[in-house]
């Protein structure tokens, strides 16, 4: 976890936030513990810039036309994916990424979900701590519109809800209506402020218009 520390670091250009920092060691505890981190719906701490990338490619028509290649980096460059979510498949059903907001602090960053398999992006958690609150469901199953419970290790769960209580004085929360809660506070408080950011740095290309607008 020092590479995935440092990388993650590395790409925000600011102090890692502070609950980030202690959910790898977290995870670090359970991996040993139980040899799983699988914890929360087959969520899981990893960088892959590409995926990011790739969700924006995909989203476009005609590339060439289109799009210009600086615009999509540029836009990727502020999306900096931290953990995904695998449902089994051979890739990522979708990524967890903090928004560079200008001016913001680490701890205050927003953090989106990018799905690859449905093609959308949405806000997800106001900042680190609400999606560590809102992890504590252990199932995002009603997210995914999917009808089958996730797998997750339940010795796991129980233990990073009493940590969350317990380390970090953060109460688990108990309903899903608690957990979409946390989601629909993220998108009240940025999710047109979001969309405007994404149409204002692809304006020039109305293919990137088409991405929020989707």
């Amino acid at each position: 976890m020092k590479k995935y520390r440092k990388k993650i670091q590395k790409k925000l250009g600011l102090e890692l936030p502070i609950y980030l920092d202690k959910l790898i060691e977290f995870v670090n505890t359970i991996d040993a513990k139980y040899d799983t981190t699988n914890f929360s719906s087959d969520f899981k701490l990893e960088y892959n810039k590409e995926l990011i990338e790739d969700y924006f490619w995909d989203r476009v028509e005609d590339e060439d036309s289109s799009v210009n290649y600086k615009t999509i980096k540029k836009v990727s460059k502020k999306l900096i994916p931290f953990a995904n979510l695998d449902n089994g498949s051979a890739t990522s059903f979708g990524e967890f990424a903090f928004w560079v907001k200008d001016n913001e602090t680490a701890d205050n960053l927003p953090i989106v979900f990018v799905c690859h398999n449905d093609g959308y992006m949405k806000l997800f958690a106001k900042n680190t701590k609400e999606l560590l609150r809102f992890l504590s469901a252990g199932a995002l199953s009603w997210m995914l519109n999917e009808g089958d419970f996730p797998f997750v290790n339940l010795d796991a769960l129980a233990a990073y809800r009493n940590w969350l209580q317990t380390e970090l004085n953060i109460k688990p929360v108990q309903t899903d209506n608690e957990a979409k809660a946390i989601t629909q506070e993220a998108e009240d408080l940025y999710q047109e402020v979001f969309y405007e950011w994404l149409s204002q740095n692809g304006s020039d290309h109305h293919a990137m218009d088409a991405i929020w607008k989707s």
